[in-house]
């Protein structure tokens, strides 16, 4: 078995590189470490208007936070780069506007037939940590809603005029589709994999009641917020995105300052931690931001998030692993170059191939009998198997 510090250096292959960083925190640091960063950018020779453009989506939405840092730190950038900026942010604010439409059609909804829902990311973060709408770009509505009214909202919203007929997926998530567009996505657990749950009996009894969208609805405490924002970072398909990153800074900050404080409660962050079994990845993501970010829990609080993922089961280790390329195939072979010695490279890619009789109960859903287990560990191998041949050329 692999140390836990090799699990670790895993997981850090999904955090952003070094020139997402240094965007970062040209866009989150003070004006001192703003201008370091920008200048580390333009001597590595970054076109970051060529970035935002062609960066994905990821940068592009970082648009708008980075003409508020490059006009309050007056930071060095050319026309064409604070044109790109400005635009983002008038069609941000136009497209916070009409978000804020569907986002009352959809509560109006859902409040006629009596369903209780919790708004998660985004559209919780948007007012009450950002300050502004602009600045935190919302693709899509996210609600927490309990798993025994899932289909009931699904079929309120259609009603309604949403379309979208999918299933309940595995990762307790339902999808449908305002006719704007905007997907709205009902979950009944905060976290994908089932082993850290978050479902809605913990969460509703942790929650705040804040303005979205000029509404007042319930969004999750900022210590919970906080847990499922790095949580959510740690997934595979969560690394096309950069602004889980402003998102957990601001929550750790509590906000954007000139609003109400958000500060999270440390002890409510600990208690959700050992709940959901997430103590390595929160312990990784809360690592990256205190070294690049200067954001970090209370020593006694970063203490025993290490602590706890030291004590790692083998079976949260390799949920932990498994989310690395979490819906991201391709994150696989990143996952297996991971800066770590031959021997623990070995038993890694061990545990990838035969994972622990746990790690087969939980995703079997049942004990399995040998028969079952030789089966499982068969496909497992060789699926994997195929994989790593690639690595090995």
């Amino acid at each position: 078995m692999a140390r836990t510090d090799a699990y670790t250096a895993v997981l850090a292959t999904n955090l952003p590189g070094a020139t997402e960083t240094l965007l970062l925190q040209a866009c989150l640091l003070d004006r001192e470490g703003s201008r370091r960063a920008w200048d580390a950018l333009t001597e590595l020779g970054v076109d970051v208007s060529d970035l935002l453009t062609h960066g994905g989506h990821g940068m592009r939405r970082l648009a708008p936070l980075l003409y508020e840092a490059l006009r309050a730190h007056q930071l060095n950038a050319d026309p064409e780069l604070l044109t790109r900026c400005r635009m983002a942010s008038m069609r941000e604010e136009l497209r916070a506007r009409a978000f804020a439409r569907v986002t009352a059609t959809v509560f109006d909804t859902l409040e006629e037939a009596e369903i209780e829902f919790v708004v998660l990311k985004g559209a919780a973060l948007a007012e009450p940590v950002y300050g502004n709408p602009v600045l935190r770009h919302s693709h899509d509505l996210e609600l927490l809603v309990p798993e025994a009214d899932v289909h009931r909202a699904a079929a309120a919203l259609r009603d309604a005029g949403c379309d979208g007929s999918e299933p309940l997926r595995a990762g307790g998530k339902l999808r449908v589709f305002h006719d704007s567009g905007l997907p709205v996505v009902l979950r009944t657990r905060l976290f994908e994999p089932e082993l850290y749950g978050g479902d809605w009996e913990w969460c509703r009894g942790r929650t705040a009641t804040v303005t979205v969208a000029g509404r007042e609805a319930l969004v999750l405490k900022p210590a919970l917020a906080l847990h499922h924002v790095c949580v959510h970072a740690a997934y595979g398909h969560g690394r096309s995105s950069l602004q889980w990153v402003t998102d957990a800074v601001l929550l750790v900050r509590g906000g954007m300052g000139g609003g109400p404080d958000f500060s999270p409660d440390w002890t409510d962050l600990l208690e959700s931690m050992e709940r959901s079994q997430t103590a390595l990845p929160l312990s990784t993501i809360l690592t990256y931001l205190a070294r690049e970010f200067a954001v970090a829990a209370p020593a006694s609080v970063t203490e025993a998030v290490q602590r706890s993922a030291a004590r790692a089961t083998p079976l949260e280790r390799e949920v932990a692993l498994r989310c690395v390329w979490w819906g991201r195939p391709r994150n696989f072979t990143k996952a297996i170059r991971a800066e770590v010695g031959w021997w623990e490279r070995v038993g890694l890619a061990f545990r990838i191939a035969l994972p622990s009789p746990a790690y087969a109960a939980y995703r079997l859903g049942r004990q399995p009998g040998l028969g079952s287990l030789t089966a499982y560990y068969a496909r497992r191998a060789t699926r994997h198997t195929t994989r790593l041949l690639p690595v090995s050329r």
